[in-house]
């Protein structure tokens, strides 16, 4: 009874799809499915899934992992929204599939058969390509934008940098890559992208 009288317990942080925002620098708002509010993640740590989304504590993420950079800028809300800006974002908030290629080549690789080859790689960076989930894009679509966020990340200049690769295979339309074929530069072997991806080098930056 005492203590009951000392302390109040604030409630749960809470964000919606109008609203991704949870009130804390440390907590970011997953609108993936029913929107929550989530614990960023640490630098270094693995984000894959939430490229788009301010989940990474002081930095963005980058291929999966949190890396050091400027993080996105804030969530500003509207006074008000129209009905059909409402059913627009509800309609995007049931649409999205987290389920996507890593690297412009993932198609091209899994047609000659690396997904059963370089299995840990591919499974890895060519989810959809290896039909280890179901995208909701069609394949078939060279020149679209495949994620939802393409529009804002051109906005924030980030379709070339550390995330050109995913960029170039799924913000096609919004990034201006559809001039160039997709599979230009897919003759290069998967094990050499794999020493690349993997060289000491590249360790040492994940430590």
């Amino acid at each position: 009874m005492y203590t009951n009288q000392m302390y109040r317990f604030a409630s749960r942080p809470r964000c919606t799809a109008e609203r991704p925002t949870c009130g804390s620098p440390y907590l970011f708002c997953d609108t993936r499915g029913f929107p929550h509010c989530v614990s960023k993640i640490k630098l270094n740590g693995l984000c894959i899934g939430f490229e788009g989304f301010d989940a990474c504590f002081n930095g963005t993420c980058q291929m999966g992992r949190c890396r050091p950079g400027p993080t996105p800028a804030s969530f500003v809300p509207q006074t008000q929204l129209s009905q059909m800006q409402r059913a627009q974002i509800l309609q995007r908030q049931v649409r999205f599939v987290d389920c996507f290629n890593r690297h412009p080549c993932c198609e091209t690789w899994a047609g000659i058969g690396e997904c059963h080859r370089n299995g840990n790689f591919m499974r890895q960076y060519c989810q959809a390509a290896c039909h280890i989930c179901s995208p909701s894009f069609n394949a078939n679509s060279e020149c679209v934008d495949r994620h939802i966020s393409c529009r804002q990340w051109r906005i924030n200049n980030q379709c070339r940098g550390n995330s050109d690769l995913f960029m170039e295979e799924n913000c096609r339309q919004s990034c201006g890559f559809c001039g160039t074929p997709k599979n230009a530069s897919c003759p290069i072997s998967v094990l050499i992208i794999i020493a690349l991806y993997f060289s000491p080098e590249k360790e040492k930056e994940k430590v």
